[in-house]
């Protein structure tokens, strides 16, 4: 006998089989500090900012934090990113208009979240992906990592599955 009442091998804070709302399950972390330059294409296209996270609870949510060091220049006036789910066919439009340049340049690290009700069973592993696209078909001026990757500012990923 152990002398500890209520304890097994199953329990998640109390509950048998449980974990409470709110709590953090689990987090999944990537950064990526490569330089890259858009085609000249108004087509959506992947920063290589991707991670995959494999969830341990169905009726969980996955949390995707995202940090995009983004530059538009040269003529080309806007961004938009989206971030995509293929497990779930989750395409969701990120940012709209991001930047505007004419000879000038806008870079900044840009933070996005979003919160995915993904409705999948435990053991399925979800992957999200940005996508990144001209506004206008002068891609040659939409860039990331192109600034402040000095400073370790790149561009990342975080994903956390909540309980709920």
């Amino acid at each position: 006998m152990s002398g500890i009442i209520g304890v097994s091998p199953n329990m998640k804070s109390g509950l048998i089989g449980k974990y409470p709302a709110g709590h953090l399950i689990q987090t999944e972390y990537m950064s990526y500090s490569a330089y890259k330059t858009w085609p000249n294409s108004q087509a959506y296209t992947t920063t290589n900012v991707t991670d995959s996270i494999t969830v341990k609870e169905a009726t969980s949510k996955i949390l995707v934090l995202i940090a995009l060091n983004a530059t538009v220049y040269d003529g080309a006036d806007a961004a938009y990113y989206k971030l995509d789910e293929s497990t779930t066919s989750l395409s969701v439009v990120l940012d709209t208009y991001f930047g505007a340049a004419t000879s000038n340049c806008t870079s900044a690290v840009a933070h996005y979240q979003y919160y995915h009700d993904h409705n999948q069973s435990g053991g399925t592993t979800l992957t999200y992906t940005v996508n990144m696209r001209a506004h206008s078909s002068n891609a040659s001026g939409i860039r990331i990592n192109d600034h402040f990757v000095a400073n370790n500012e790149v561009s990342s990923m975080t994903l956390m599955e909540i309980a709920q």
